[in-house]
């Protein structure tokens, strides 16, 4: 697979959206919304994010070859809205893990997700060579698997009691979209 990208490259896949390189001037806005209670949920986070365990999580990411982690621009204003990333890249199997988070609340709704989902999609089949691309809901966050969908995804497995929140289990279910020769 090839190397990862440098952060300036900027790579435009839709009318709406912009995937850049993400930057380190991007993690207060990131961490942000990560300890906003209601994206939490939605990310699985249980407890805040404090600013070293986040700059580790970003150096993890950005010096990991298995992860190519972007940030999601509205293209009219050059607004950092969220981030879309693919990650566990098997190069054996020709399949990645792909996850998306539209932190900021006045995005949401609006198919901005679905488009940076699509173009991370189109950019792990053209340019990554992958054969396949998953992503893991939980049952609580109904309108990202209707995205997922949306975006050619399929429901392959329900996935019973894999969660743990708010004192109960809750369901999750995987979803996939194979390549089309």
């Amino acid at each position: 697979m090839p190397k990862k990208l440098p952060d300036s490259l900027v790579f435009t896949m839709t009318d709406r959206v912009v995937l850049r390189g993400m930057t380190k001037a991007d993690l207060e806005r990131v961490r942000t919304w990560g300890n906003d209670s209601e994206v939490a949920t939605f990310i699985d986070r249980v407890r805040p994010i404090s600013e070293v365990e986040h700059e580790k999580w970003f150096e993890k990411m950005v010096q990991d070859p298995n992860v190519y982690l972007f940030a999601i621009d509205e293209k009219e204003n050059r607004q950092h809205i969220g981030n879309v990333w693919l990650c566990n890249l098997d190069s054996r199997h020709r399949r990645a893990e792909i996850r998306v988070m539209i932190g900021d609340r006045n995005y949401w709704g609006k198919g901005f997700g679905r488009e940076a989902v699509s173009a991370a999609v189109h950019f792990g089949f053209e340019k990554l060579n992958l054969h396949k691309i998953y992503a893991y809901v939980l049952s609580n966050n109904p309108r990202s698997k209707g995205m997922f969908e949306a975006c050619g995804f399929i429901v392959e497995g329900n996935l019973k009691e894999e969660y743990f929140a708010d004192g109960s289990y809750i369901d999750g279910c995987r979803l996939g979209i194979i390549r089309k020769e």
